[in-house]
């Protein structure tokens, strides 16, 4: 990949712009036990990583053949007590400020291209104080699939009308990474520290692996002409 030609970047959100994965995993479990008396397995939430909060329902429902379910209330429910754990505890991802600022300073184009809600989309940035940061918003709720399809993707490389040599994104999940590259497009990974025993997925699919976003700016920097 050329680096000199890259002048737009597209960001996931949980689990890049705010540590928010374990949120996630939380409120499943509490919720599929309080609602419906399930424990869902660690494998069960590490495979709904990255993916809609209707399809995170609608894969443990099939899972554990629960036929009589209300998918869109179960989401709700979900998605309420992530925006109750961010509030309390929510914290940007190392590094953050420092490289949205190295990216503001480069003028990239920049957007926002995440499997969450609009609820989720709009309580992180207000937390962050990023609403103002990016050109563009792709949520897969306004897509047919979510990630690992390449959908959200796609539609973000439309509104910006450039090529994908010039794009470069970062993911953290194992879905999103299928997704971005689904899309043909270059993908930097910050993987959650739960992601060990799958790191050579990383390794094999994305182009870096990094444990923070001091090291993705550290990396384009060295790669991009001066």
């Amino acid at each position: 990949m050329n680096f000199i030609e890259i002048s737009t970047i597209f960001f996931d959100m949980d689990g890049v712009l705010i540590d928010s994965e374990p949120f996630w995993k939380k409120a499943e479990f509490e919720v599929f036990k309080k609602q419906l008396d399930i424990s869902l397995s660690d494998k069960d939430l590490e495979e709904s990583m990255g993916l809609k909060t209707t399809e995170v329902v609608e894969l443990h429902a099939k899972k554990y053949k629960i036929e009589s379910i209300d998918i869109s209330f179960i989401g709700l429910e979900i998605e309420k007590n992530v925006v109750q754990q961010i509030l309390q505890f929510g914290k940007p991802k190392e590094g953050l400020y420092e490289l949205l600022e190295w990216v503001n300073h480069k003028k990239w184009r920049r957007a926002l291209v995440t499997s969450s809600s609009h609820l989720i989309i709009n309580a992180v940035l207000d937390f962050l104080k990023l609403n103002d940061f990016f050109e563009a918003k792709f949520s897969a709720y306004d897509e047919l699939k979510g990630k690992p399809d390449p959908a959200v993707y796609l539609s973000a490389l439309k509104y910006f009308n450039c090529s994908k040599e010039q794009v470069i994104v970062i993911e953290d999940s194992k879905n999103g990474v299928r997704s971005a590259i689904s899309a043909g497009l270059n993908v930097l990974s910050i993987p959650d520290q739960n992601h060990e025993k799958n790191m050579d997925f990383f390794y094999e699919n994305a182009m870096g692996v990094f444990e923070n976003h001091f090291q993705i700016q550290s990396f384009l920097s060295q790669n991009l002409s001066k």
